[in-house]
C-alpha cells in the first residue's frame, strides 16, 4: 500500500563501531530488522541483533547469511562496512 512502512531485513558488516555501529543503529531505529557482525561486540545499548563474526572465515560468514535466511524468509539488502586499518 503508498505510503506504508515496509521492514527490511538489512545485514551490516563491521558493526562494532564507527559508521557500521550507526548505520546499524539507524536503520534499526527506522524500524528494520538488523543482524550487526563484527569480531567485537558493541559496548552499550546497540539495539540491534548482534552475531559475532569474522567476514575472513568465509564458511561462517555463509553459515551465519543461510541461519538468518532461515528464520527470516529474506535478506533485503547486505551493507559491506567490514574493514580493517593500520
Amino acid at each position: 500500500m503508498k505510503g506504508e512502512k515496509v521492514s527490511k531485513v538489512i545485514i551490516v558488516t563491521g558493526a562494532s563501531k564507527g559508521i557500521g555501529r550507526a548505520t546499524a543503529t539507524a536503520l534499526n531505529n527506522a524500524g528494520h530488522v538488523v543482524y550487526g557482525l563484527s569480531r567485537t561486540e558493541p559496548e552499550g545499548d546497540y539495539g540491534f541483533n548482534y552475531i559475532p563474526l569474522d567476514v575472513t572465515d568465509h564458511a561462517a560468514l555463509k553459515k551465519t547469511y543461510r541461519e538468518i535466511y532461515e528464520k527470516e524468509g529474506a535478506i533485503d539488502c547486505v551493507i559491506n562496512n567490514a574493514g580493517w586499518g593500520i
